[in-house]
């Protein structure tokens, strides 16, 4: 190449870097901050809480004086996979400054999000989630209520149950004795996740060490699916439901489903027990979640911390006089207070809450206790979700088209591939 065409080679790259760089900053003083936000066809739970979060960002930006760049797609003007492609080029292109959406649909960018710590707020947060890609609004607590005729059905020694993985255990020998379970979503998540803990693939996830692991775990699920179900995934529930007794021996709290047990004695027919990840509590529908870059704008850490203040936390918790089953996913002490919680975390006046809610209110307290007693984490990385639905689709297809075990190898080879992908080297 003569030195005059390299010449203007590098003249020509030089001008290219100084457009960039000028439509850079042109967005970036045209806008204070930018946000992006995707309308899930949701239920009336989820829009409650996207109109206190909306309304909470207008507020902020008013009295702050801040033009906002609120950009919502909805299902109509761009299906949800083209809109997390265009979302993803905004954020490596740095023309967004927080998203909003639900904890799974924003795993794809885990190892892009800030350290949470910056956050004024961050030492009252629940301390899970500041190891998490996102934090949530505000939360529901993952608790379940076992249905204790079942020692007595199963002439099994009443045990206290205090994680999921115990239950899972207990649930082995209820199937050992005659137990029949129903096979719906939630059994089925259940199972795997008892077969993927037991063979430790979480934990060697994280250090990258699975072999053929996960490929054996798979065929165990499937032989315990032959051996004791019916296998054929039914609908989504979020009960255990056990055909031998004709009971549902297991529920998971989600939205109202508890409203109809106001009338039983928690502590002689019920027990209670909280999943330990505390982000595996809903899927793509539902809590809604903040995400800030990790080259962030210095301006979106304060509406961040207006969104988990005692105000806005009060509104996404329905008040102190209007319980709706959510939790603050702050535990300042001001928080609690107008809440109406103290600080043994049990409410101090349940006179005011509607009989619909006063179940709410005592597993509120049992969680509480719970939470601030030490209940062991699985993982502090929210890699089980990852694994959880993977595993999920490839035994749905198993379950389907029969069992091929060159599929399931070179389905967990993708599965481990992709973690590799998205997790381990997203982290480097």
């Amino acid at each position: 190449m003569s030195s005059k065409k390299f010449l203007i080679l590098v003249l020509f790259l030089l001008q290219c870097v100084i457009l960039i760089s000028c439509s850079d900053n042109q967005v970036n003083r045209e806008y204070d901050l930018r946000i992006w936000s995707y309308e899930h066809a949701q239920d009336g739970t989820y829009d409650f809480y996207n109109e206190v979060v909306v309304n909470a960002i207008e507020n902020y930006s008013q009295k702050h004086s801040l033009n906002v760049d609120f950009v919502v797609y909805t299902p109509e003007t761009l299906s949800y996979d083209d809109y997390v492609l265009k979302r993803n080029i905004a954020l490596e292109t740095g023309e967004v400054d927080m998203i909003l959406d639900t904890i799974s649909g924003l795993m794809n960018i885990d190892g892009k999000a800030t350290n949470y710590e910056v956050l004024s707020t961050s030492d009252d947060l629940v301390p899970e989630v500041l190891n998490s890609y996102a934090i949530p609004i505000s939360y529901e607590p993952p608790l379940m209520l076992i249905n204790n005729t079942i020692f007595e059905s199963y002439e099994i020694e009443k045990t206290t149950i205090k994680s999921a993985y115990e239950w899972y255990q207990l649930k082995q020998i209820m199937k050992e004795k005659g137990a029949e379970f129903e096979l719906n979503y939630f059994e089925m998540t259940q199972l795997i996740d008892y077969y993927l803990t037991q063979n430790d693939i979480y934990l060697k996830a994280e250090d990258n060490s699975i072999t053929n692991e996960l490929s054996e775990a798979v065929s165990m699920i499937i032989e315990d699916v032959e051996t004791f179900y019916d296998p054929k995934i039914v609908n989504n529930k979020f009960f255990i439901y056990d055909k031998t007794i004709e009971k549902e021996v297991l529920i998971r709290k989600v939205d109202n489903t508890f409203e109809n047990l106001s009338n039983l004695d928690l502590e002689k027919e019920l027990s209670l027990f909280m999943d330990e990840d505390i982000l595996y509590m809903r899927n793509r529908y539902g809590m809604l979640c903040f995400f800030i870059p990790r080259n962030y704008n210095e301006g979106i850490i304060g509406l961040a911390d207006y969104l988990l203040s005692a105000e806005i936390q009060l509104k996404l918790c329905g008040g102190k006089d209007y319980r709706n089953g959510n939790l603050p996913i702050n535990h300042n002490k001001s928080v609690l207070e107008e809440l109406n919680i103290s600080e043994d975390f049990s409410i101090n006046d349940k006179t005011n809450i509607r009989n619909s809610n006063k179940v709410d209110a005592v597993l509120e307290e049992e969680f509480y206790y719970m939470r601030n007693t030490g209940i062991p984490k699985l993982l502090e990385k929210n890699n089980r979700e990852f694994f959880l639905f993977g595993v999920y689709e490839i035994l749905s297809t198993t379950l389907e088209k029969g069992y091929d075990l060159q599929y399931i190898e070179s389905s967990t080879d993708k599965l481990l591939s992709d973690y590799q992908l998205y997790y381990l080297e997203s982290d480097m």
